[in-house]
């Protein structure tokens, strides 16, 4: 599962181009998320790490 903003927040070729990119990170043995902006917008996160974020958030 690969998360990525909607595509009305970004135009179609970048959106196109954010997609693939984002595939190595998909692979990645890690928790991968990149954050655009000073408001921390997550751009792109991985399985692993959304994974992650929901035991965190069923901590709290």
């Amino acid at each position: 599962m690969l998360t990525t903003l909607p595509s009305k927040y970004k135009p179609d070729a970048a959106a196109s181009a954010a997609k693939t990119a984002a595939s190595p990170f998909e692979q990645a043995p890690v928790a991968v998320a990149i954050f655009r902006g000073v408001e921390y917008v997550v751009e792109v996160a991985n399985t692993r790490v959304a994974a992650l974020w929901a035991g965190l958030r069923s901590r709290y």
